[in-house]
């Protein structure tokens, strides 16, 4: 399989694909094309769509499917590998990602980094140590979640966002009070501006 660029009869520039078997050579040649494909371990679908230009290969489009909420043990009746009931992923994370795609994980990240964030933020006040029990308590929290089903439990997880909401919530003193970082803002910006 040889792959060239070369122009197109139009003018436009299109991508030359080469095949070559038995002797025998055919060339397609294409101005644009889809990719798509099933990922084998989360079992979702990627499709990505191309055209060629003049400075080479541009995406133009892809799209991340999941399975929709709460259909976790649906995926697994149909992909299981082993004669047993599974309701839930034991990952927060990887139940994210396989019911809500790429579009769930990245607001699910974005929800968790802005409390951590905040918590790192409160560290350098007057209440610093309170802070960091609450960052402590929220870490691991966070950590335990991508490898146990239990973050489903209101009495794991209702307390946590409510005790990290009122750590936040509490008023910054003014002499503690710095602008933030640049680079903290540049990422947060950067961060945003990807979700939008």
């Amino acid at each position: 399989l040889a792959v060239a660029q070369a122009a197109g009869a139009r003018g436009g520039d299109c991508l030359s694909v080469c095949f070559a078997s038995a002797g025998v050579v055919k060339a397609l040649s294409v101005a644009a094309f889809m990719l798509s494909w099933t990922h084998s371990v989360e079992k979702i679908e990627w499709q990505e769509d191309w055209v060629v230009t003049s400075q080479g290969l541009e995406i133009v489009a892809a799209r991340v499917k999941g399975s929709g909420a709460g259909t976790f043990q649906n995926e697994w009746n149909r992909y299981r590998p082993a004669e047993f009931q599974v309701m839930d992923a034991h990952s927060l994370y990887i139940e994210t990602l396989g019911e809500m795609g790429i579009v769930g994980m990245a607001l699910l990240m974005t929800a968790l980094l802005a409390i951590a964030l905040g918590l790192i933020w409160r560290l350098r006040g007057p209440g610093r140590p309170a802070a960091a029990a609450v960052l402590a308590v929220f870490g691991t929290w966070a950590l335990h979640a991508g490898v146990d089903w239990d973050w489903e439990l209101t009495s794991v997880s209702v307390w946590m966002f409510g005790v990290a909401g009122i750590a936040l919530a509490s008023p910054v003193p003014e002499a503690a009070r710095r602008p933030m970082p640049r680079l903290l803002r540049l990422v947060a910006a950067l961060g945003v501006l990807v979700l939008a």
